[in-house]
């Protein structure tokens, strides 16, 4: 799980379903107490790092704050078709981002049969900014 959450993150917000039978009652869950299944904050903070340190980028570290707000998906009004889409990999490794917050939701409906793990992190400062990535991603 580690390996494939480190591969699957976004740029500023990461967004992927994985297929789970996690049998409930109610169409969403926010409960992020901590499961069998539940990842925990270096399950999130191991891969990134350690591509991080491939490419010259200091640790990130975990941020509770952060975690909390990864929580809400009300940010949808706030998309923009406009603007274009960055790399996962180039925010993976943005050296002047320096915390993360990762949280998972539970819920019906997001791949095949069961519940699917909702997961999203989000990064501070953000990367993928316009006229920054020289300083920001070494190859």
């Amino acid at each position: 799980m580690v390996q494939l959450l480190g591969l699957l993150v976004a740029a500023t917000l990461m967004i992927f379903a994985t297929a789970s039978a996690f049998p409930t009652t109610t169409p969403f869950s926010s409960d992020t107490t901590k499961s069998a299944a539940a990842p925990s904050p270096d399950d999130y903070l191991a891969p990134h790092n350690a591509l991080r340190a491939q490419h010259g980028a200091s640790p990130l570290t975990w941020s509770p704050d952060i975690a909390a707000s990864a929580l809400w998906a009300d940010e949808a009004a706030e998309y923009d078709p406009a603007i274009p889409k960055y790399s996962h990999f180039t925010q993976m490794v943005w050296k002047s981002t320096t915390q993360m917050g990762c949280a998972v939701a539970y819920c019906d409906g997001i791949s095949g049969p069961g519940k699917g793990a909702y997961h999203v992190c989000q990064y501070s400062p953000p990367g993928n900014v316009m006229g920054q990535f020289p300083e920001n991603v070494q190859p």
